[in-house]
C-alpha cells in the first residue's frame, strides 16, 4: 500500500529489492495506491510519486484504489456500516503499508490506522468514519490535529482497523 507522498518514494526502491532478493516473485508485488476518496493522480504525477527507478520500470505492478469496485467485506461496525477492504489488497498474504506519519485536521494523525480505513476502505465505512468528525454545532469534541485519545474519528477507524485486522488474519494474511 502506499500514499502519495514524495517521502515514501525514497523508500520503494530498497523495499522492491529486499523483497526481490528474498524470492519474492516480481509478479507477486502489487503496489495499491491508498488514495481513498481522493483523485487518481494524473499521468505527470506517476513518475513523481515513485521515482525515476520504480517508475516506469513497476508502473504494470502500480494499481489505484477506487472505494467502490473490488471490495471484500470483511465485517460490520457496530452501527451496522459494513467493513470493505479493497479486494487486491484484501487476497494478499503479507500487506506492507508505507506511508508517512503526519498531523491531519480531523482524524488526529494520517498514515497508521488511516492508511487502511479510508486509505483503501469501501466508500460507506469511508463515509461513516469522516461523519465522526461533525458535533452538534461544528467539530465534535477533541477533533483535532495530534488528537487521538477521545477523538471519534480516529476512535472509529481504529475500531475498523482492529475488524479489518482480525478478519485478515483470520484468512493467513500478515499486515505490517
Amino acid at each position: 500500500l502506499d500514499r502519495p507522498w514524495l517521502r515514501t518514494g525514497f523508500r520503494h526502491p530498497d523495499l522492491l529489492d529486499w523483497l526481490l532478493s528474498h524470492g519474492v516473485v516480481r509478479e507477486r508485488i502489487s503496489i495499491v495506491i491508498a488514495a481513498a476518496t481522493h483523485r487518481d493522480p494524473k499521468p505527470a504525477e506517476y513518475p513523481y510519486m515513485f521515482g525515476d527507478s520504480v517508475w516506469p520500470a513497476w508502473k504494470d505492478r502500480i494499481f489505484m484504489h477506487h472505494d467502490y469496485e473490488d471490495l471484500e467485506r470483511l465485517g460490520t461496525m457496530p452501527d451496522g456500516t459494513p467493513v470493505e477492504l479493497n479486494g487486491r489488497a484484501a487476497r494478499s498474504e503479507v500487506i506492507l503499508s508505507l506511508s508517512d506519519l503526519d498531523y491531519h485536521y480531523f482524524a488526529g494523525v494520517s498514515g497508521g490506522p488511516k492508511h487502511l480505513v479510508p486509505g483503501i476502505a469501501g466508500r460507506a465505512l469511508t463515509t461513516a468514519d469522516h461523519l465522526r468528525m461533525f458535533g452538534d454545532l461544528g467539530f465534535a469534541p477533541n477533533v483535532d490535529m495530534g488528537i487521538l485519545d477521545g477523538n471519534p474519528v480516529y476512535e472509529y477507524k481504529r475500531n475498523a482497523v482492529q475488524i479489518v485486522l482480525e478478519a485478515l488474519k483470520a484468512r493467513g494474511t500478515f499486515v505490517y
